[in-house]
């Protein structure tokens, strides 16, 4: 279960086990408006999520390692990024460039591509975290895949 307040829009977004993506308006403080709603945004529990303002944007993570990026206004899957192969654990847009960074629970780190890019949902950098090994002094290393 996630949730993300949106100070410019006055919202909220909320995740959760249900598989579902909440926008809610803080408009009315006792009770709040759901404005949207996407049922079954994913197979299994969403366990990451970020919004970016200036791309209008949301990125979701699951426990299938699924990633997704949605329209903030209208809803709608704009990428549906299927690089990773353990649970996504962090998403972040890397405002004001249209940029996504994911990792997943296996240690890998993926820079994307998104809207308006003219190369969007495509990997710009791939990074795999290592265990930490008696060579590097104990210290954990990332070694560089793209």
């Amino acid at each position: 279960t996630k949730l993300l307040y949106c100070d410019e829009h006055a919202t909220v977004i909320s995740t959760g086990w249900d598989k579902t993506i909440s926008i809610h308006s803080e408009s009315e403080a006792e009770e709040g408006v759901l404005l949207r709603r996407i049922e079954n945004a994913h197979n299994t529990d969403i366990t990451a999520l970020c919004h970016s303002h200036m791309l209008s944007l949301i990125a979701t993570g699951s426990a299938d390692s699924s990633l997704k990026v949605w329209d903030y206004e209208f809803c709608r899957v704009e990428a549906s990024l299927n690089e990773h192969n353990s649970p996504i654990t962090c998403v972040s847009f890397l405002d004001p460039f249209p940029a996504l960074m994911s990792c997943d629970a296996g240690g890998n780190v993926i820079l994307w591509a998104v809207r308006p890019s003219k190369v969007k949902n495509r990997i710009m950098a791939r990074w795999k975290n290592r265990p930490a090994n008696k060579r590097a002094g104990g210290k954990p290393q990332a070694a560089a895949i793209t």
